[in-house]
Protein backbone atom coordinates (compact mmCIF):
# COMPACT_ATOMS: atom_id res chain seq x y z
CA UNK A 1 0.00 0.00 0.00
CA UNK A 2 1.45 3.70 -1.24
CA UNK A 3 2.15 6.00 1.69
CA UNK A 4 -0.05 9.38 1.22
CA UNK A 5 2.60 11.63 -0.43
CA UNK A 6 4.05 8.99 -2.49
CA UNK A 7 4.00 9.26 -5.81
CA UNK A 8 3.73 7.28 -9.30
CA UNK A 9 3.99 7.51 -13.20
CA UNK A 10 4.46 4.84 -16.04
CA UNK A 11 7.97 3.85 -15.85
CA UNK A 12 7.72 -0.15 -17.05
CA UNK A 13 8.93 0.57 -20.45
CA UNK A 14 10.03 -2.83 -21.15
CA UNK A 15 6.28 -3.82 -20.87
CA UNK A 16 5.48 -1.76 -24.33
CA UNK A 17 8.24 -4.60 -25.93
CA UNK A 18 6.17 -7.53 -27.33
CA UNK A 19 7.44 -10.86 -25.65
CA UNK A 20 8.74 -13.12 -28.70
CA UNK A 21 7.66 -16.38 -27.14
CA UNK A 22 4.51 -17.73 -25.10
CA UNK A 23 2.81 -21.64 -24.95
CA UNK A 24 -0.60 -21.73 -24.50
CA UNK A 25 -2.27 -25.12 -23.35
CA UNK A 26 -4.83 -27.02 -21.75
CA UNK A 27 -5.95 -30.40 -19.90
CA UNK A 28 -8.72 -32.79 -20.15
CA UNK A 29 -9.05 -35.06 -17.50
CA UNK A 30 -11.32 -38.23 -16.68
CA UNK A 31 -14.24 -37.52 -13.28
CA UNK A 32 -13.83 -40.35 -11.55
CA UNK A 33 -17.63 -40.67 -9.62
CA UNK A 34 -17.37 -39.94 -5.65
CA UNK A 35 -19.81 -38.99 -3.35
CA UNK A 36 -17.70 -37.86 -0.29
CA UNK A 37 -18.46 -34.92 2.41
CA UNK A 38 -15.90 -32.39 2.66
CA UNK A 39 -17.09 -30.25 5.84
CA UNK A 40 -21.09 -29.89 6.80
CA UNK A 41 -22.30 -28.74 3.55
CA UNK A 42 -19.82 -29.53 0.31
CA UNK A 43 -20.34 -32.87 -1.12
CA UNK A 44 -17.43 -34.17 -3.95
CA UNK A 45 -19.45 -35.63 -6.37
CA UNK A 46 -16.16 -36.09 -8.84
CA UNK A 47 -12.77 -36.69 -8.65
CA UNK A 48 -10.35 -35.25 -11.88
CA UNK A 49 -7.18 -37.28 -12.88
CA UNK A 50 -5.36 -35.44 -15.79
CA UNK A 51 -5.69 -37.72 -19.60
CA UNK A 52 -4.23 -35.66 -22.13
CA UNK A 53 -2.89 -31.79 -22.53
CA UNK A 54 -2.30 -30.11 -25.56
CA UNK A 55 -0.27 -27.17 -25.79
CA UNK A 56 1.42 -24.91 -28.85
CA UNK A 57 4.48 -22.14 -29.02
CA UNK A 58 3.89 -19.40 -30.25
CA UNK A 59 6.56 -17.12 -31.40
CA UNK A 60 6.26 -13.63 -32.56
CA UNK A 61 6.88 -12.75 -36.45
CA UNK A 62 10.62 -11.09 -35.15
CA UNK A 63 11.78 -14.76 -34.35
CA UNK A 64 13.32 -16.39 -37.26
CA UNK A 65 12.20 -20.29 -37.95
CA UNK A 66 15.92 -20.82 -38.55
CA UNK A 67 16.25 -19.63 -34.91
CA UNK A 68 13.56 -22.19 -33.41
CA UNK A 69 14.93 -24.57 -35.36
CA UNK A 70 18.58 -24.33 -34.05
CA UNK A 71 17.15 -24.77 -30.61
CA UNK A 72 14.65 -27.07 -31.28
CA UNK A 73 11.40 -25.39 -30.62
CA UNK A 74 8.49 -27.10 -32.09
CA UNK A 75 5.81 -24.36 -33.19
CA UNK A 76 3.34 -27.21 -34.74
CA UNK A 77 0.23 -28.22 -31.90
CA UNK A 78 1.66 -30.84 -29.07
CA UNK A 79 -0.79 -33.62 -27.78
CA UNK A 80 -0.05 -36.06 -25.42
CA UNK A 81 -2.84 -38.72 -23.60
CA UNK A 82 -2.17 -41.52 -21.30
CA UNK A 83 -3.90 -44.77 -20.28
CA UNK A 84 -4.35 -46.65 -17.97
CA UNK A 85 -1.08 -48.01 -17.57
CA UNK A 86 0.57 -44.79 -18.16
CA UNK A 87 -1.68 -42.19 -16.13
CA UNK A 88 1.31 -39.47 -15.32
CA UNK A 89 -0.16 -36.82 -17.54
CA UNK A 90 0.03 -33.91 -15.57
CA UNK A 91 4.41 -35.13 -14.65
CA UNK A 92 4.70 -35.32 -18.35
CA UNK A 93 3.55 -31.89 -18.86
CA UNK A 94 5.68 -30.43 -16.13
CA UNK A 95 8.66 -31.80 -17.47
CA UNK A 96 7.86 -31.18 -21.24
CA UNK A 97 7.36 -27.41 -20.56
CA UNK A 98 10.69 -27.77 -18.26
CA UNK A 99 12.20 -28.99 -21.05
CA UNK A 100 11.25 -26.21 -23.44
CA UNK A 101 12.09 -23.30 -20.86
CA UNK A 102 15.41 -24.31 -20.69
CA UNK A 103 15.63 -24.33 -24.52
CA UNK A 104 13.65 -21.13 -24.50
CA UNK A 105 16.38 -19.30 -22.67
CA UNK A 106 19.40 -20.12 -24.56
CA UNK A 107 17.17 -18.74 -27.84
CA UNK A 108 16.84 -16.09 -25.74
CA UNK A 109 20.03 -15.04 -25.50
CA UNK A 110 20.57 -14.58 -28.74
CA UNK A 111 22.06 -11.07 -29.67
CA UNK A 112 22.55 -10.28 -33.80
CA UNK A 113 24.04 -7.44 -34.66
CA UNK A 114 22.21 -4.10 -35.88
CA UNK A 115 20.89 -4.71 -39.18
CA UNK A 116 19.57 -1.58 -40.96
CA UNK A 117 18.56 0.35 -44.13
CA UNK A 118 19.34 3.79 -45.43
CA UNK A 119 16.31 5.37 -44.97
CA UNK A 120 16.23 3.91 -41.38
CA UNK A 121 19.53 5.02 -40.34
CA UNK A 122 18.30 8.77 -41.75
CA UNK A 123 15.61 8.60 -39.76
CA UNK A 124 17.63 7.93 -36.84
CA UNK A 125 20.03 10.60 -37.23
CA UNK A 126 17.08 13.06 -37.55
CA UNK A 127 15.30 11.87 -34.47
CA UNK A 128 15.30 13.93 -31.36
CA UNK A 129 13.00 12.84 -29.23
CA UNK A 130 13.03 9.26 -27.52
CA UNK A 131 10.16 7.14 -29.39
CA UNK A 132 9.31 5.71 -25.37
CA UNK A 133 9.39 7.99 -23.07
CA UNK A 134 9.52 11.13 -25.77
CA UNK A 135 11.86 12.88 -24.00
CA UNK A 136 14.76 14.83 -25.35
CA UNK A 137 18.28 13.28 -25.74
CA UNK A 138 21.08 15.12 -23.55
CA UNK A 139 24.58 14.27 -23.43
CA UNK A 140 24.12 12.12 -20.23
CA UNK A 141 20.69 10.26 -21.70
CA UNK A 142 22.31 9.51 -25.15
CA UNK A 143 20.43 8.30 -27.93
CA UNK A 144 21.36 4.64 -28.74
CA UNK A 145 19.44 2.42 -31.76
CA UNK A 146 17.09 -0.45 -30.29
CA UNK A 147 16.96 -3.41 -32.58
CA UNK A 148 15.68 -7.08 -32.15
CA UNK A 149 18.31 -9.46 -31.04
CA UNK A 150 17.03 -12.37 -32.46
CA UNK A 151 16.49 -11.11 -35.98
CA UNK A 152 19.33 -7.68 -35.84
CA UNK A 153 16.37 -5.73 -37.29
CA UNK A 154 16.40 -2.14 -36.25
CA UNK A 155 13.40 -0.52 -34.68
CA UNK A 156 13.63 2.66 -33.43
CA UNK A 157 16.07 5.79 -31.66
CA UNK A 158 15.36 5.91 -27.81
CA UNK A 159 17.13 6.91 -25.02
CA UNK A 160 19.79 5.51 -23.24
CA UNK A 161 17.69 4.92 -19.98
CA UNK A 162 14.91 3.70 -21.77
CA UNK A 163 17.19 1.00 -23.52
CA UNK A 164 18.33 -0.33 -20.52
CA UNK A 165 15.06 -1.29 -19.43
CA UNK A 166 14.01 -3.44 -22.41
CA UNK A 167 15.94 -6.46 -21.40
CA UNK A 168 15.53 -9.91 -22.83
CA UNK A 169 12.45 -11.40 -21.15
CA UNK A 170 13.88 -13.63 -17.80
CA UNK A 171 10.53 -15.84 -18.33
CA UNK A 172 8.32 -17.90 -20.63
CA UNK A 173 4.33 -17.46 -20.12
CA UNK A 174 2.45 -20.11 -20.03
CA UNK A 175 -1.31 -19.54 -20.48
CA UNK A 176 -4.31 -21.54 -19.50
CA UNK A 177 -8.23 -20.63 -19.56
CA UNK A 178 -9.49 -20.73 -16.12
CA UNK A 179 -6.08 -21.61 -14.80
CA UNK A 180 -7.18 -20.47 -11.12
CA UNK A 181 -10.21 -22.89 -10.65
CA UNK A 182 -8.99 -26.04 -12.91
CA UNK A 183 -5.84 -26.53 -14.61
CA UNK A 184 -3.85 -25.58 -11.27
CA UNK A 185 -4.71 -28.05 -9.22
CA UNK A 186 -3.27 -30.36 -11.52
CA UNK A 187 0.02 -28.86 -12.29
CA UNK A 188 1.24 -27.52 -9.01
CA UNK A 189 1.58 -30.49 -7.31
CA UNK A 190 4.07 -31.70 -10.07
CA UNK A 191 6.21 -28.42 -9.76
CA UNK A 192 8.14 -29.87 -6.54
CA UNK A 193 9.91 -32.29 -8.95
CA UNK A 194 13.39 -30.38 -8.64
CA UNK A 195 14.67 -28.20 -5.67
CA UNK A 196 14.53 -24.73 -8.00
CA UNK A 197 12.45 -21.89 -6.49
CA UNK A 198 8.39 -22.19 -7.00
CA UNK A 199 7.00 -18.52 -6.26
CA UNK A 200 2.85 -18.43 -5.56
CA UNK A 201 0.77 -14.88 -5.76
CA UNK A 202 -2.59 -16.93 -3.48
CA UNK A 203 -5.71 -15.49 -4.27
CA UNK A 204 -6.82 -17.46 -1.51
CA UNK A 205 -6.30 -20.64 0.16
CA UNK A 206 -7.14 -22.97 -2.15
CA UNK A 207 -6.81 -20.83 -5.52
CA UNK A 208 -3.75 -18.86 -7.27
CA UNK A 209 -4.08 -15.87 -9.26
CA UNK A 210 -0.41 -17.21 -10.67
CA UNK A 211 2.50 -19.25 -10.21
CA UNK A 212 6.45 -19.31 -11.25
CA UNK A 213 8.35 -22.53 -11.37
CA UNK A 214 12.36 -21.48 -11.64
CA UNK A 215 13.99 -24.42 -14.67
CA UNK A 216 17.50 -21.98 -13.89
CA UNK A 217 18.75 -19.65 -11.44
CA UNK A 218 17.53 -16.73 -13.97
CA UNK A 219 14.89 -18.41 -15.32
CA UNK A 220 11.57 -19.26 -15.06
CA UNK A 221 7.55 -20.38 -16.19
CA UNK A 222 5.15 -18.40 -15.48
CA UNK A 223 1.57 -19.48 -15.61
CA UNK A 224 -0.95 -16.99 -16.05
CA UNK A 225 -4.96 -17.58 -15.96
CA UNK A 226 -6.59 -15.61 -19.68
CA UNK A 227 -9.57 -15.87 -17.35
CA UNK A 228 -8.12 -13.04 -15.31
CA UNK A 229 -8.31 -10.81 -18.71
CA UNK A 230 -11.05 -12.15 -20.26
CA UNK A 231 -13.12 -13.79 -17.90
CA UNK A 232 -15.72 -15.53 -19.82
CA UNK A 233 -15.79 -18.86 -21.26
CA UNK A 234 -13.87 -19.56 -24.24
CA UNK A 235 -17.28 -20.00 -26.33
CA UNK A 236 -18.29 -16.47 -25.84
CA UNK A 237 -14.62 -15.23 -27.02
CA UNK A 238 -15.00 -17.29 -29.54
CA UNK A 239 -17.66 -15.41 -30.61
CA UNK A 240 -16.97 -12.27 -30.47
CA UNK A 241 -14.15 -13.06 -33.11
CA UNK A 242 -15.15 -12.86 -36.21
CA UNK A 243 -13.41 -13.25 -39.54
CA UNK A 244 -11.33 -16.33 -40.56
CA UNK A 245 -8.38 -13.57 -40.19
CA UNK A 246 -8.73 -13.79 -36.77
CA UNK A 247 -7.89 -17.40 -36.42
CA UNK A 248 -4.44 -17.61 -37.41
CA UNK A 249 -2.87 -20.57 -35.42
CA UNK A 250 -6.05 -22.35 -36.10
CA UNK A 251 -5.96 -21.82 -39.60
CA UNK A 252 -2.09 -23.07 -39.75
CA UNK A 253 -3.34 -26.73 -38.75
CA UNK A 254 -6.93 -27.31 -40.81
CA UNK A 255 -7.56 -26.43 -44.17
CA UNK A 256 -9.91 -24.27 -45.65
CA UNK A 257 -12.65 -26.65 -45.11
CA UNK A 258 -12.52 -27.84 -41.89
CA UNK A 259 -12.08 -24.42 -40.73
CA UNK A 260 -16.05 -23.65 -39.87
CA UNK A 261 -16.34 -26.47 -37.76
CA UNK A 262 -13.07 -25.74 -35.34
CA UNK A 263 -13.94 -21.98 -35.12
CA UNK A 264 -16.34 -22.36 -32.64
CA UNK A 265 -16.42 -24.41 -29.38
CA UNK A 266 -16.75 -27.97 -29.40
CA UNK A 267 -18.89 -30.49 -27.73
CA UNK A 268 -18.03 -32.76 -25.21
CA UNK A 269 -19.23 -35.10 -23.14
CA UNK A 270 -16.94 -34.26 -19.71
CA UNK A 271 -19.15 -36.61 -17.26
CA UNK A 272 -19.78 -39.04 -19.42
CA UNK A 273 -15.61 -39.56 -19.22
CA UNK A 274 -15.20 -41.73 -16.27
CA UNK A 275 -12.53 -43.82 -16.67
CA UNK A 276 -10.15 -44.99 -19.32
CA UNK A 277 -11.92 -47.42 -20.79
CA UNK A 278 -14.49 -44.94 -22.37
CA UNK A 279 -11.68 -43.82 -24.44
CA UNK A 280 -11.90 -47.18 -26.35
CA UNK A 281 -15.53 -46.99 -27.13
CA UNK A 282 -15.91 -46.63 -31.13
CA UNK A 283 -18.91 -44.10 -31.43
CA UNK A 284 -19.87 -41.10 -30.12
CA UNK A 285 -21.79 -41.06 -26.76
CA UNK A 286 -25.73 -40.47 -26.65
CA UNK A 287 -27.17 -37.34 -26.96
CA UNK A 288 -28.26 -37.59 -22.92
CA UNK A 289 -24.48 -38.55 -21.93
CA UNK A 290 -23.50 -34.64 -22.71
CA UNK A 291 -25.52 -33.78 -19.85
CA UNK A 292 -23.62 -31.54 -17.37
CA UNK A 293 -24.62 -32.16 -13.71
CA UNK A 294 -22.93 -28.72 -12.70
CA UNK A 295 -25.51 -27.03 -15.28
CA UNK A 296 -28.04 -29.13 -14.58
CA UNK A 297 -28.74 -28.88 -18.34
CA UNK A 298 -28.33 -31.18 -21.81
CA UNK A 299 -26.77 -30.15 -24.29
CA UNK A 300 -29.29 -28.76 -27.31
CA UNK A 301 -29.82 -30.53 -30.65
CA UNK A 302 -27.64 -27.68 -32.49
CA UNK A 303 -25.04 -28.85 -30.20
CA UNK A 304 -25.45 -32.65 -30.54
CA UNK A 305 -25.37 -32.39 -34.65
CA UNK A 306 -22.27 -30.32 -34.08
CA UNK A 307 -20.69 -33.06 -32.47
CA UNK A 308 -21.73 -35.52 -35.12
CA UNK A 309 -20.71 -33.88 -38.13
CA UNK A 310 -16.99 -33.56 -36.29
CA UNK A 311 -17.06 -36.84 -35.60
CA UNK A 312 -17.45 -37.91 -39.13
CA UNK A 313 -16.12 -35.21 -40.80
CA UNK A 314 -12.32 -35.96 -38.78
CA UNK A 315 -13.13 -39.51 -39.42
CA UNK A 316 -12.60 -39.86 -35.70
CA UNK A 317 -13.03 -44.02 -34.67
CA UNK A 318 -12.53 -43.86 -31.24
CA UNK A 319 -13.64 -41.33 -28.04
CA UNK A 320 -10.25 -40.89 -27.23
CA UNK A 321 -9.78 -39.69 -30.93
CA UNK A 322 -12.51 -36.99 -30.39
CA UNK A 323 -10.93 -35.78 -27.57
CA UNK A 324 -7.32 -35.60 -28.96
CA UNK A 325 -9.37 -33.14 -31.86
CA UNK A 326 -11.56 -31.32 -29.45
CA UNK A 327 -8.34 -30.49 -27.05
CA UNK A 328 -6.37 -29.21 -29.74
CA UNK A 329 -8.70 -27.26 -30.96
CA UNK A 330 -9.65 -25.89 -27.71
CA UNK A 331 -6.14 -24.69 -27.28
CA UNK A 332 -5.42 -22.86 -30.71
CA UNK A 333 -8.79 -20.96 -30.17
CA UNK A 334 -7.43 -20.35 -26.99
CA UNK A 335 -3.95 -19.17 -28.52
CA UNK A 336 -6.21 -16.87 -31.03
CA UNK A 337 -8.18 -15.22 -29.10
CA UNK A 338 -5.66 -13.96 -26.47
CA UNK A 339 -3.56 -12.98 -29.60
CA UNK A 340 -5.69 -10.87 -30.61
CA UNK A 341 -5.97 -9.30 -27.44
CA UNK A 342 -2.40 -8.87 -27.32
CA UNK A 343 -2.54 -7.48 -31.05
CA UNK A 344 -5.22 -4.96 -29.76
CA UNK A 345 -3.39 -4.10 -26.42
CA UNK A 346 -0.56 -3.03 -28.46
CA UNK A 347 -2.33 -1.10 -31.01
CA UNK A 348 -4.31 0.86 -28.32
CA UNK A 349 -1.37 1.50 -25.89
CA UNK A 350 1.50 0.09 -26.41
CA UNK A 351 1.81 -2.43 -23.91
CA UNK A 352 1.95 -6.63 -23.93
CA UNK A 353 -0.43 -8.24 -21.81
CA UNK A 354 1.78 -11.32 -21.30
CA UNK A 355 3.37 -9.25 -19.01
CA UNK A 356 0.95 -8.92 -16.44
CA UNK A 357 -1.09 -11.35 -14.32
CA UNK A 358 -4.65 -9.65 -14.16
CA UNK A 359 -6.78 -7.17 -16.55
CA UNK A 360 -6.51 -4.65 -13.78
CA UNK A 361 -2.77 -4.30 -13.39
CA UNK A 362 -2.63 -3.68 -17.32
CA UNK A 363 -5.76 -1.18 -17.05
CA UNK A 364 -3.89 0.97 -14.32
CA UNK A 365 -0.38 0.68 -16.66
CA UNK A 366 -2.22 1.57 -19.62
CA UNK A 367 -3.55 4.69 -17.71
CA UNK A 368 -0.50 6.01 -16.49
CA UNK A 369 1.11 5.52 -20.12
CA UNK A 370 -1.67 7.02 -21.87
CA UNK A 371 -2.28 10.39 -19.60
CA UNK A 372 1.71 10.58 -18.89
CA UNK A 373 0.62 12.31 -15.72
CA UNK A 374 2.56 11.59 -12.24
CA UNK A 375 0.03 10.58 -9.88
CA UNK A 376 0.17 11.61 -6.05
CA UNK A 377 -1.35 9.35 -3.19
CA UNK A 378 -3.10 11.63 -1.22
CA UNK A 379 -4.11 8.57 1.45
CA UNK A 380 -7.36 6.81 2.06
Amino acid sequence: MPKEGDCTEFKAWNKTQRHPIVIYADFETILTKTDEKKGAKTRILHRHEAMSYSLIVKASDNVPQELLEEHDIPTESILYRGNKNKTDVARHFVETVTEMAIKIEKLLKTNKPIVSTDKQRQSHDSCNLCNLCKTNFTFDNHKVADHCHLSGKYRKAICNTCNLKLQTPNFIPIFFHNLSNYDAHLIVTELGHDTQTIRVIPNSEEKFISFTKYVTNTFSMRFIDTFRFMASKLLTLDLVTPGLENFRETAKHFVAGDMPLVTRKGVYPYEYIDSWDRLDEERLPSKRSFYSSLKEEHIDEEDFEHAKLVWNHFGCTTLGEYSDLYLKIDVLLLADVFENFRDLCMRTCNLDAVHYFTAPGLSFDAMLKLTGETFTFDGL
